[in-house]
């Protein structure tokens, strides 16, 4: 469960040390100029190697306990790291790209979308559909109190098979009636 964040860094460390690298090649000859290049392609190579790593083991952790906020966010973080990529290569062809703008811009972007992006919405609709596949749900994680996941709660309700997850997804509905039926009068 922990790996993630040592991938992470490792993955940090790599793309710091192709930046530092970048800096070396104008006191350089052409020969390990050329020696800088391919080392950063490697380092780049290496780098996917991880994060792709990191992708599928969180994909096989979520596959077992389901989403939550938090495997969302390493997504969004492991997708990030791969779009910053893309200009990391650009920079170790071309020097004069302003690389420090484009991480800015991509950064900035993802931000955004995850702002506006109903987390709490993908995260019931994943865990319900894991429900139909496997019939494995963690009501009480469902029920966060937040009413972007009210209606699919209630799809969930009419379609349940055990009595215990049942009354607990009906006194969520019953105990949070009056706060549902003013947001949406609002």
């Amino acid at each position: 469960r922990q790996g993630f964040f040592q991938l992470m860094f490792v993955s940090i460390i790599n793309i710091t040390l192709i930046l530092i690298s970048k800096k070396f090649e104008n006191n350089s000859n052409k020969k390990e100029f050329n020696l800088i290049k391919i080392m950063s392609v490697i380092m780049m190579a290496l780098t996917v190697i991880i994060v792709i790593s990191s992708f599928l083991r969180m994909n096989l952790y979520e596959s077992v306990y389901g989403y939550t906020v938090l495997r969302l966010l390493v997504y969004i973080t492991l997708i990030t790291e791969l779009i910053l990529m893309i200009p990391t290569i650009i920079y170790i062809f071309n020097s004069k790209f302003n690389i420090v703008k484009s991480y800015m811009v991509i950064i900035i972007v993802v931000y955004i979308i995850t702002n506006y992006m109903n987390i709490d919405y993908v995260i019931a609709k994943r865990n319900i559909e894991r429900y139909y596949e496997n019939g494995k749900i963690d009501v009480d994680y469902l029920m966060n109190y937040n009413t972007d996941n009210v209606s699919l709660l209630i799809d969930l309700f009419n379609n349940i098979h055990s009595s215990e997850k049942k009354d607990d997804l009906k006194s969520f509905i019953y105990n949070n009636f009056l706060f549902i039926f003013l947001i949406y009068l609002i």
